[in-house]
């Protein structure tokens, strides 16, 4: 096994229990150095034409567009010069509302606090203030107001070549956070290039599933001795979670875990059938297999981690699969010919129910059921998902810039803009008894 390959296993695990790769400090650089060695070993490669040129020309690609995206920006950040041009204590003192008076005021002062330090965040505030002008007060109570978002508006945008990448808004962090991502890149090209044998293939993906068994006990474990106090730190004793209801294991949100999870779950499956397979080459008792008894422990453990981070829409696919793959199985005769149901079960229907039980007597069954019983009814009242907004709004911004779009990771700048009333709604109704407005978490995020 080369070193490169062994590298990139280093780094498919440690970038997991970094917080899913979202934790800066010094799990970053650790992993930022490993993407960094496998990337120069890569270059290195190329030189000595030990791999094909073409597999690093998505790289290359990446690279110049970033590049030109960088120096093509469509907005820039508000500036004291802006509200001076466009007279904004005379806005202020003109208005008859005070309420829309103070949103112009909060919105200018967030704003410009995060101007130079998060140009992104002062771009997402102002599109936010704007919305919720336009949510609370009609054109006729506060015509200068509006108008005057909509020059700031007109102010800050540049004029960019269309026909070129762009970026939303320049920002210290860019770079940064292309250059994480190409390292991203580079260790799929790297195993691209060292994985030579199928054993090579199976011994990745046995790491990797193992790494979501103990992720899996890591998450069970927190579950359990969660505390709902305002010092506990949730993942691992490091992080705080954005949101403590909904994460699990070192990943912040359950719909990540979920999906992480449901793609181990697949690579299980395929491990379990390239084990029976050996196993009928070899005319072997499938009981003799070295792997087969952790591989289907891991599979309902890790199937039962989905159903506990209370994803419901990775508890379906993760359900349907799991049949899908035993009416396979049944089909194929898999079961009937090399495997004794008897002792199957009875290794593993105890572990099957009491993880069932204790699913039935959790608080996230039950948050489960009343989430999907209150989206029926609203669906009911004509009342569509939340997703289903998300996911419109998302067309429309695509609809916007159809081709380059606006630019890496610009969607927490840009999201605002587009964001519907349905979705402006729901949010503020988490608003209602907050001492004070969490304004870029209402705006932008995700949940």
């Amino acid at each position: 096994m080369s070193i490169s390959l062994k590298l990139c296993m280093i780094y498919l695990i440690l970038i997991t229990w970094n917080k899913a790769g979202l934790a800066h400090g010094y799990g970053f650089l650790i992993l930022v150095f490993i993407g960094t060695s496998i990337s120069l070993i890569q270059v290195y490669k190329l030189f000595f034409k030990k791999i094909s040129f073409y597999s690093l020309v998505p790289i290359f690609l990446i690279l110049g567009f970033s590049f030109i995206a960088y120096y093509n920006p469509q907005y820039r950040a508000l500036t004291i010069k802006d509200l001076n041009e466009l007279k904004y204590e005379k806005v202020l003192l003109e208005s008859n509302n005070p309420q829309s008076v103070e949103l112009l005021s909060n919105a200018i002062n967030l704003s410009l606090d995060n101007s130079k330090k998060d140009p992104q965040t002062s771009l997402a505030l102002l599109y936010h203030f704007k919305n919720l002008l336009r949510d609370n007060f009609s054109d006729k109570e506060s015509t200068g107001i509006h108008n005057f978002f909509n020059q700031i508006e007109s102010n800050i945008s540049l004029n960019y070549r269309n026909t070129y990448p762009s970026c939303t808004i320049k920002h210290d962090n860019y770079f940064k956070n292309i250059l994480f991502f190409i390292l991203n890149i580079f260790i799929g090209i790297s195993l691209f290039n060292e994985l030579k044998t199928k054993s090579q293939v199976h011994f990745l993906i046995l790491i990797i599933v193992l790494n979501c068994l103990f992720l899996s006990i890591v998450g069970f474990y927190q579950k359990i001795n969660h505390q709902w106090t305002e010092d506990y730190v949730e993942i691992l004793g490091l992080w705080d979670a954005p949101e403590p209801r909904y994460y699990f294991s070192t990943f912040t949100y359950k719909n990540h875990w979920s999906a992480y999870a449901v793609m181990c779950v697949y690579c299980l499956f395929y491990l379990i059938n390239a084990n029976i397979t050996e196993a009928r080459k070899m005319n072997q008792n499938i009981f003799k297999s070295k792997y087969l008894f952790l591989l289907i422990m891991s599979t309902i453990i890790i199937s039962f981690s989905v159903l506990y981070s209370g994803s419901r829409s990775g508890s379906l696919i993760i359900l349907l699969s799991i049949v899908f793959y035993l009416l396979k199985s049944i089909r194929d005769g898999i079961f009937i010919k090399y495997i004794k149901m008897k002792y199957l079960g009875l290794l593993f229907i105890p572990l099957i129910s009491l993880l069932m039980f204790a699913f039935f007597k959790d608080q996230k069954w039950v948050e489960m059921q009343k989430n999907t019983s209150s989206q029926w009814k609203n669906i009911s009242e004509g009342k569509f998902p939340l997703r289903l907004h998300f996911w419109n709004d998302s067309i429309e911004a695509i609809r916007s810039q159809p081709f380059w779009g606006y630019g890496y990771n610009s969607f927490a700048s840009i999201y605002p803009k587009f964001q519907c009333s349905e979705v402006r709604t729901e949010r503020n109704l988490g608003l209602e008894n907050a001492h004070k407005a969490y304004v870029p978490l209402v705006a932008h995020a995700h949940n």
